[in-house]
């Protein structure tokens, strides 16, 4: 093998004491989107996730793309996220398939704010 060794802190000739905060490691992280005011566009993602639904055949896209996105956020697993959302993990899974109509979605999961168009959401195609 051939090549110098990196110290795990960085490339930058400080040895890692720096924590890798060279001129190229800071100009490379001041041009990454979390440097900016970057937010997510969860539009996008509730779109994309509802197509990929809405090609597994599922009658309510829209509100299974709003339920992953939701547990997405919160970062829970199904059973934890069921039961913040008071749903039993059957029907957080018929939910999450899209197999069941905005009017299953608990109270609880339509006010987390900012996170969904529940306008979009209920704009959704009809159930068949």
């Amino acid at each position: 093998m051939t090549g110098r060794i990196v110290p795990f802190g960085g490339c930058d000739g400080d040895g890692g004491r720096n924590g890798g905060a060279g001129p190229e490691r800071a100009a490379a992280r001041a041009r990454h989107p979390t440097a900016r005011s970057w937010q997510p566009d969860r539009a996008r993602v509730l779109t994309r996730l509802a197509e990929r639904v809405q090609a597994r055949g599922a009658p309510w896209p829209r509100v299974a793309a709003a339920v992953l996105l939701l547990r997405g956020v919160a970062g829970d697993e199904s059973a934890a996220f069921a039961a913040r959302a008071g749903l039993s993990p059957g029907a957080l899974a018929r939910l999450e398939q899209g197999l069941d109509p905005p009017s299953a979605v608990p109270a609880r999961l339509r006010t987390v704010p900012g996170l969904v168009d529940w306008a979009w959401v209920e704009e959704g195609p009809p159930h068949p």
